[in-house]
């Protein structure tokens, strides 16, 4: 099932140490994109577990939660921090446009062969990729290992039969996405990474301009290297990695100063003038989807 619910409460569940979960999250139904259910549901869930990341419930948020039954009939949230979201109204629309898009899909695959629906799954992931509120759920399909922590947990993966070919079109439309909104999240470097047989001076001015925003900030994320690497790249760089190992090792702290000498030089070379930063954005609820710690 999924819903768009607001929390309206948590409670603890009563639970011996051999049971899974231990809190409840009262849920009243917004909207229901796919199953039924009462208007008040509650979903069961381990709020105290701390790897893996469990799912989010806040009250007084609205949530959109991917929901099913265990043998007992109660409501959990499928993939546990993946099946709680909070994404804004702009996000929503395109979450609901992705669910009911891929409900289409299902109701007419029966019928077409393998190759046909590898087909119109790769365009629906295109279209994810090329929205933001969706964006990390197509990239991350279209290509794990550009989000290289959460993929090497990921038991499930490759979902498709390696990295597809996309065409010409396809990576315009998720150029076309990301030079619109450039995100400032982990799905900059997997968009670079995706595009990164596209050349296109609009989609490196809108990389440029998310780096110099997360450039600004008084901690950035640690996926900023990989970001760097493809932007340089993109820029012709000879030897990106050899330009970031200044910037440490994947476990290493990021230090905000040698951070921005770097990026002064890496502007000043490739002339990239006085590159004016983005309106920075948090996510609303930490922790869950693309957020979800590794």
């Amino acid at each position: 099932m999924i819903v768009v619910a607001d929390v309206v409460a948590i409670h603890e569940l009563a639970t011996d140490e051999n049971e899974w979960n231990d809190a409840a999250a009262v849920l009243d139904l917004r909207e229901i994109w796919k199953g039924s259910a009462a208007s008040i549901i509650e979903v069961v869930y381990p709020q105290g577990l701390l790897c893996p990341a469990p799912p989010r419930f806040v009250v007084g948020e609205r949530v959109l939660a991917f929901l099913g039954r265990d043998q007992a009939e109660a409501w959990y949230a499928v993939g546990l921090s993946y099946g709680t979201l909070y994404p804004d109204d702009a996000e929503l629309a395109d979450f609901r446009a992705a669910t009911e898009s891929a409900l289409e899909l299902q109701a007419v695959r029966q019928g077409l062969s393998a190759r046909r629906q590898r087909d119109l799954r790769i365009e629906w992931l295109v279209e994810a990729a090329s929205r933001p509120g969706t964006r990390w759920h197509g990239l991350y399909e279209l290509h794990p290992q550009s989000d290289g922590l959460h993929s090497y947990y990921d038991r499930s993966r490759p979902r498709l039969a390696g990295r597809p070919a996309l065409r010409a079109e396809q990576l315009q439309r998720i150029a076309r996405g990301f030079t619109h909104q450039p995100p400032l999240d982990r799905t900059l470097p997997m968009a670079l990474g995706v595009l990164d047989s596209l050349t296109s001076p609009k989609v490196d001015q809108a990389a440029a301009a998310a780096i110099a925003t997360l450039v600004a900030r008084e901690q950035a994320p640690y996926w900023i290297r990989d970001a760097l690497m493809l932007l340089l790249r993109r820029l012709g760089d000879e030897d990106p990695a050899a330009r970031i190992a200044v910037l440490g090792e994947l476990h290493d702290r990021v230090e905000t100063e040698t951070l921005r000498g770097l990026w002064r030089q890496i502007t000043a070379q490739y002339r990239l003038g006085e590159v004016e930063p983005l309106a920075d954005r948090e996510p609303r609820v930490g922790g869950v989807g693309s957020d979800t710690p590794s």
